[in-house]
């Protein structure tokens, strides 16, 4: 069987780009290396708001411990690049309790 995109994660950012493949028409194959998908963890630790949202999860309240406003990209010659982040909605989860 063929795919015209394979998902590696199972993550909320990984569903969430299956889930705009699909939408988009587009047959699309999510593989995940733990046994079910969010085991043991999640996901990263950082997600969408809105993003989450958008997929009809709705975490309690006790789930984000904090939202971001602003990231510093550092490259190795030490120049930095900031970016404001408070757009985009991410908030830091407390992934015992997603």
């Amino acid at each position: 069987m063929s795919y015209d995109v394979v998902v590696a994660g199972g993550s909320v950012a990984g569903l969430f780009c299956a889930r705009e493949v699909a939408v988009s028409g587009h047959s699309v194959l999510v593989i995940e290396e733990d046994f079910e998908i969010g085991t043991p963890e999640h996901c990263g630790g950082l997600v969408s708001t809105s993003g989450l949202e958008e997929l009809g999860i709705i975490p309690s309240g006790k789930t984000f411990d904090s939202p971001i406003v602003r990231a510093e990209v550092s490259a190795p010659g030490g120049k930095k690049i900031t970016i404001d982040a408070k757009k985009q909605n991410i908030s830091v989860i407390n992934r015992r309790e997603a």
